[in-house]
C-alpha cells in the first residue's frame, strides 16, 4: 500500500513538472514573437502597439516635457486635409492643430462639428476668418491668424496689457512650440533608414559643417529637442519645391504618393518658422517672426547655428538640408494649380485672384513665376515616412491603386 501511494505521488510530481516546463516554454515563445508596449500620449490617451523582438526588449519611447502644435490658415483645403492632418498628428506626433478657415462661408464648419468625438481629429480646433485683410485694417489675415493662434494657445506668451490680444482662453492648451506652415507644406526628415548617424547627408554644395543628430529623428519632438529647445527663439526650415510629376489632372490618391519629384537637388532659400511661444512677439510675414530682443532664429546646419536670414526674414542662405526640409507641394497637378491660382485665390497670396490668368480669360500666363514645373529629382521620403508611421496608407502602394490621370 505504501509503495502504491509513493508511486502515485511520484507520477503527480513528474506530471506537474512537465506542465510547468511546457507553460514556461510557451510564454517565452510568445514573448519572442510579440512584445506589447503601452505608452501614454500628452493628451492622456493610452496607445498599445505590438512590436517584434527576438533578443532584448525594445527601448522605451522617449518622453518630453514640452508640447507642440501647428498654426495654419486654410482655404479650399478639404480635399487634402485628412492626409495632412494624419501626417502631422499621427506621423510627426504633434499634440494639436489650430486651423483658421479663410473661406467665405466657413466651409469646414460641418467637418469640425462632426469630429469633436473623433480619437484623432478632435485634436483639431478651427476658427473662421474670411477675407484677405483684417477688417478694415491693412493687416494680412494670415499674419493676424499666426499672432492670434500663439497668443491664445501658446505657453507663456508675453502679452502687452494694452494689446487687443489681451483676452486669452484660460482653459485652452498652452503649447511650448508653435509651427507656422500651410496645408500644402510637409516637414520631412532627411535621415535615410540605412544612414549611419555619424555620417553627413545632403548635397555636396550645402553639407559643409552639417551633421546629422546622434539619435534618429522620428517625431517633431525629437527635432526640436536638439535644434530649438536648448536655445529658444525660433527654428527656420528651408523649402523644397515639389513638382507636378507631369500629372495634369486631379486623382483621388494621397498627395505624397502622387507627387514625388522635386524641382532641384538643393533646397530653396525660402523658409518657414517654428517658434518658442514665450519668445514670440509678432508675425512679420507668413515666413518670419519677430522675437524678444535676446533671442535669435536658428537652423539645422548644426545645433545652435544662427540662420543667415534675408532682411525680411523670409529666406535663409545657409540652406541646410541634412536634417529636415519643408516639402512645399505648390502645384499639385497642372489643373489643380491653375484652378487655385486663376480662379480661387489663396489666403497667403500677395497677388489678387486671377494673377495666373491672362486678362481673366482662363488662359495660363506665360509669367515664369506662375508656371507649374514637373520636377527633376525623384524623392519619396515623405511618402515612405507616412506609410511607415500610419499603416492605413500602405494600401495605396498596391496595384489596385494606380494613377490613371496622367
Amino acid at each position: 500500500m505504501t509503495f502504491v501511494l509513493k508511486a502515485r505521488r511520484f507520477r503527480i510530481i513528474v506530471l506537474a513538472s512537465i506542465t510547468i516546463l511546457v507553460a514556461v516554454q510557451l510564454i517565452q515563445s510568445f514573448h519572442s514573437i510579440n512584445t506589447i508596449k503601452r505608452t501614454t500620449t500628452k493628451s492622456g490617451r493610452a496607445n498599445s502597439t505590438i512590436t517584434t523582438s527576438f533578443a532584448t526588449e525594445p527601448a522605451a519611447p522617449t518622453t518630453y516635457n514640452f508640447t507642440t502644435a501647428i498654426c495654419a490658415i486654410v482655404k479650399d483645403a478639404e480635399t487634402y486635409l485628412t492626409e495632412w492632418l494624419d501626417y502631422n498628428l499621427l506621423a510627426l506626433e504633434f499634440e494639436n492643430v489650430y486651423l483658421y478657415d479663410n473661406s467665405d462661408n466657413f466651409d469646414l464648419e460641418t467637418w469640425y462639428n462632426n469630429t469633436r468625438s473623433h480619437p484623432v481629429y478632435s485634436r483639431v480646433h478651427i476658427e473662421h476668418k474670411s477675407g484677405k485683410y483684417l477688417d478694415d485694417e491693412e493687416i494680412y489675415v494670415q499674419n493676424w491668424a499666426y499672432t492670434d493662434c500663439i497668443m491664445r494657445f501658446g505657453q507663456g506668451y508675453r502679452r502687452d496689457k494694452n494689446s487687443k490680444y489681451e483676452e486669452v482662453w484660460k482653459d485652452s492648451p498652452q503649447h511650448d512650440y508653435m509651427v507656422l506652415i500651410d496645408f500644402d507644406e510637409y516637414i520631412v526628415f532627411q535621415q535615410e533608414e540605412d544612414q549611419d548617424s555619424d555620417q553627413q547627408q545632403g548635397t555636396d554644395k550645402y553639407k559643409l559643417a552639417t551633421t546629422t543628430p546622434a539619435t534618429r529623428i522620428n517625431t517633431i519632438h525629437d527635432l526640436l529637442n536638439t535644434y530649438l529647445v536648448p536655445y529658444g527663439g525660433a527654428l527656420s526650415i528651408n523649402w523644397v519645391l515639389m513638382g507636378t510629376a507631369n500629372k495634369t489632372l486631379y486623382s483621388p490618391l494621397p498627395v505624397l504618393k502622387r507627387f514625388q519629384y522635386r524641382e532641384d537637388a538643393k533646397p530653396h532659400s525660402t523658409v518657414k518658422t517654428i517658434v518658442k511661444s514665450n519668445d514670440f512677439v509678432s508675425s512679420r510675414n507668413p515666413h518670419a517672426v519677430k522675437l524678444v530682443k535676446d533671442k535669435q532664429v536658428h537652423d539645422t546646419l548644426y545645433p545652435g547655428n544662427v540662420a543667415k536670414l534675408s532682411p525680411k526674414g523670409a529666406s535663409n542662405s545657409n540652406r541646410p538640408d541634412a536634417v529636415v526640409l519643408l516639402y512645399h507641394y505648390r502645384y499639385m497637378s497642372d489643373k489643380e494649380y491653375f484652378n487655385r491660382r486663376c480662379f480661387r485665390g489663396e489666403a497667403d497670396e500677395n497677388e489678387e485672384k486671377g494673377s495666373a490668368c491672362l486678362e481673366g480669360k482662363g488662359k495660363a500666363t506665360t509669367n515664369e513665376k506662375f508656371i507649374a514645373r514637373p520636377g527633376e529629382v525623384f524623392d519619396d521620403k515623405a511618402w515612405k515616412f507616412l506609410t511607415s508611421k500610419v499603416s492605413k496608407y500602405q494600401v495605396y502602394d498596391s496595384d489596385e491603386w494606380q494613377d490613371l490621370t496622367r
